[in-house]
């Protein structure tokens, strides 16, 4: 798995965990990606994510 692909898999898992962001559009460009995944991070309660399985 590329750097690219786990981005976007940890972006799309992050923004389906949250109702608010589940149907928004993942972003194309991969800095815009890094952007959106370090928001929903800042923005989510921390949990244990022993099951995600990168």
């Amino acid at each position: 798995m590329t750097q690219t692909e786990r981005l976007s898999k940890l972006l799309r898992y992050f923004m389906d965990e949250n109702p608010r962001y589940r149907n928004a559009a993942l972003p194309v460009c991969e800095t815009e990606q890094f952007t959106v995944l370090r928001g929903l991070l800042n923005i989510r309660k921390a949990v244990c994510l022993v099951a995600l399985s990168l």
